[in-house]
C-alpha cells in the first residue's frame, strides 16, 4: 500500500468517526439549545458532504477505501460514547463540551487533508474544489469554535 493510500484511508477513518460524532452531537441537542442545535445541524450536513468529497477524491486517485478502517472509525466513535463525563444515568453537559472540542479538532485535521491534496497538484483531482473545501473547513471551525466557547462558559463556569 502506498503512502497516499494509507494517508487517505486514515483520513477516511477519522472522517467516518467525525461524521458520526457530528450526528450524535446534533441529535443530543434537539430541543435543548436551539442555537446550538441549528449550528450542529448545519455542521453535520457539511461534514457529510465533506465525507462524500473525500470518497470522491479517493475514487479520482484510484484509492480504494479500506473497509476495516472505515468500521474502525465508526467503532471508535461508539466507544467514545461509553465515557460518562461525570453523569451515569443522564447526559452530562460536559458531553457537549467534549463533542464540540472533538469536532473542532476533526475540522482542523480535515483542513490539513484538503491542503495536502492541493499540494499534490494532481490533475485527477481537477473536479474536486479543494479551495472551496479548505474555505469551508475554516468556516466550520469558526462556527464550531464560537459554539464551543459559549458552551464552555455556560458549563464550566456554572
Amino acid at each position: 500500500m502506498s503512502h497516499l493510500e494509507t494517508y487517505l484511508n486514515d483520513h477516511l477513518t477519522a472522517a467516518t468517526g467525525g461524521l458520526a460524532l457530528a450526528e450524535r452531537a446534533r441529535d443530543a441537542q434537539d430541543g435543548r439549545d436551539q442555537e446550538l442545535h441549528a449550528t450542529l445541524v448545519e455542521a453535520a450536513r457539511q461534514i457529510g458532504e465533506d465525507h462524500r468529497a473525500l470518497r470522491d477524491a479517493m475514487r479520482a486517485l484510484e484509492v480504494r477505501p479500506n473497509p476495516v478502517k472505515v468500521v474502525a472509525g465508526r467503532v471508535g466513535e461508539l466507544v467514545g460514547r461509553l465515557k460518562p463525563n461525570g453523569a451515569v444515568l443522564r447526559r452530562s453537559p460536559l458531553s457537549t463540551v467534549i463533542e464540540l472540542e472533538g469536532l473542532t479538532i476533526a475540522v482542523r485535521g480535515k483542513r490539513a487533508l484538503w491542503v495536502a491534496l492541493r499540494e499534490l497538484e494532481d490533475e485527477r483531482l481537477r473536479d474536486i474544489d479543494l479551495e472551496r473545501l479548505i474555505a469551508r473547513a475554516d468556516e466550520q471551525w469558526a462556527l464550531l469554535e464560537t459554539a464551543r466557547r459559549r458552551v464552555v462558559r455556560a458549563v464550566l463556569a456554572g
